[in-house]
């Protein structure tokens, strides 16, 4: 059974995360913040790198297929790795 609320944001656990066309990874974990959530997601099966996720990076959830599609600010990841 499950208990968390679908719209809660660690719901978004294990979803593909997806910067405009690119796969990202997947999401390891879900930090809840007062203005916005991070998410701690694998890059590239790699790095491990923290994204916003927030009413301007984010596109859609596409909870069928368990997809997170997002708008990320350019040079965001490529200052984490």
């Amino acid at each position: 059974a499950r208990y968390a609320d679908t719209s809660a944001p660690i719901s978004l656990l294990g979803y593909l995360v997806i910067d405009g066309t690119k796969k990202l990874g997947s999401v390891l974990e879900v930090i809840e913040q007062p203005h916005q959530v991070m998410c701690r997601i694998s890059f590239e099966g790699n790095d491990e790198i923290l994204i916003p996720i927030n009413e301007s990076s984010l596109v859609r959830v596409d909870k069928k297929n368990r997809k997170l599609f997002l708008n990320l600010p350019e040079g965001l990841i490529e200052a984490q790795i």
